[in-house]
């Protein structure tokens, strides 16, 4: 798992853990976009004891290869912030 992050949330009384992993072969129209064979992927749990966990699922896919996600909450609003790892085609910017 690469950076582990949690967010309590107050109205539930629970907590969401989310990391980035590849799980080999998930999602394979991808497998060639990032380095040494990653393709990450966010996914969560919950918990109100850390005894007891939710079934794990997938939290952010949009097709492509993601790590260090970050969960914030707004004015009510949630806000994630997460790095792309795609590497293959390299992203264009233009200035």
């Amino acid at each position: 798992m690469l950076g582990t992050r949690g967010y309590f949330d107050e109205k539930s009384n629970k907590c969401m853990i989310f990391w980035s992993t590849t799980i080999p072969g998930r999602f394979p129209e991808t497998d060639d976009q990032g380095d040494s064979d990653y393709n990450h992927r966010m996914y969560f749990v919950t918990t109100k004891d850390f005894i007891k966990f939710s079934p794990t699922k997938l939290l952010y896919d949009q097709g492509f290869n993601v790590i260090d996600g970050t969960l914030i909450k707004e004015d009510g609003v949630y806000v994630m912030f997460l790095k792309s790892e795609t590497r293959k085609p390299p992203e264009k910017i233009f200035g």
